[in-house]
């Protein structure tokens, strides 16, 4: 059985996305897309990274690129957790390299 994926909540499309690579594809290409504007939470993005990457979307590449040469500082909290930048851009580059 195949969930509706526009209305899953992050973290649980990523599983749904894990079970079925194959389903989706191009489908998530706008959900991704959404996921990865610089208004979402870091979590969100984060999501989308991974999403990005398990879909080879490369429509996402220009969102990956631009989270990926951000060098904004986080907020303190995100600082004291070892942070050195806003954006997740570990994740990016384990992705970019997967497409």
């Amino acid at each position: 059985r195949v969930a509706d994926v526009r209305t899953l909540r992050p973290e649980a499309l990523v599983r749904e996305v894990q079970r079925n690579p194959g389903i989706h594809g191009q489908n998530l290409a706008g959900r991704v897309t959404w996921l990865l504007l610089p208004d979402n939470p870091w979590r969100h993005r984060l999501i989308g990274v991974r999403l990005a990457g398990l879909l080879k979307l490369p429509n996402a590449a220009p969102d990956l690129v631009r989270i990926l040469t951000n060098r904004e500082r986080p907020g303190l909290v995100l600082r004291l957790l070892g942070a050195h930048f806003r954006e997740p851009s570990r994740a990016v580059v384990e992705q970019l390299s997967t497409m």
